[in-house]
């Protein structure tokens, strides 16, 4: 988790605005190479896109992206989408998915605590896995201290509503360790890599929960035709 120290902190633009945080992990290991990858980076190029073209989503959606192939990087720090400079990712590596969880949450949690700081209301985070593999930094069993305190802060942070969890297994996922993971909660597995349906639909959800007030309850739900029944 040594990224987090060298990072200072990100200025909240449009602090009149009430914020909405997404965190997404995005897996960028060597099996996502070639067209996964390609239609990955269109599918973050769209919902950018989509998010500018909403006047109320500009200034209150902030976006964070961290990434993990071979290594967890933090590729963008919150900000809203006016000051990100998208440059496509590139598949490299083994899927260090546990360090990437554990790194979103703290991110996450870092930001609440800026907001907190300097008055800023804010929704409940998102936090947005999308992977094609299975992690290989930890293993889905007891003896496994990684697995345990992963598993153990996601259900921490969703039991606590500090946090809602969202993960997306495309072909060749472990389903099996997602469901694990995330106690069967927001877990989905898309027929192929429908990347660029995938992000619409986040960018039209995001748009639901900001145009609600803060502790409303908002229905969200995936759309069918891209998920497979496991």
């Amino acid at each position: 988790m040594g990224e987090m120290k060298d990072l200072l902190p990100v200025e909240v633009k449009y602090p009149q605005e009430i914020k909405c945080p997404v965190v997404l992990l995005l897996d960028t290991s060597y099996s996502m190479h070639g067209e996964p990858m390609k239609l990955l980076n269109e599918g973050v190029g769209l919902l950018f896109k989509e998010i500018s073209n909403d006047h109320k989503a500009r200034k209150r959606v902030e976006l964070a992206i961290i990434t993990f192939g071979g290594s967890v990087k933090i590729a963008h720090n919150f900000s809203v989408v006016e000051d990100y400079q998208f440059k496509p990712y590139e598949a490299d590596g083994e899927t260090p998915m546990g360090h990437a969880i554990l790194e979103g949450l703290e991110l996450l949690e870092e930001r609440k605590k800026q907001y907190k700081s300097e008055g800023i209301a804010y929704y409940r985070p998102w936090l947005v896995l999308m992977t094609d593999g299975y992690p290989t930094d930890m293993e889905p069993k007891e003896g496994d201290s990684l697995w345990q305190e992963v598993r153990k802060m996601i259900q921490q942070a969703e039991n606590e509503k500090r946090v809602i969890c969202w993960a997306f297994g495309v072909e060749g996922a472990d389903m099996t360790a997602l469901f694990a993971l995330f106690a069967n909660k927001r877990v989905f597995k898309l027929k192929g890599f429908p990347f660029k349906e995938i992000f619409l639909w986040l960018s039209s959800s995001i748009g639901r929960v900001i145009g609600s007030k803060p502790g409303e309850k908002v229905v969200i739900d995936v759309p069918p035709s891209i998920v497979v029944e496991v």
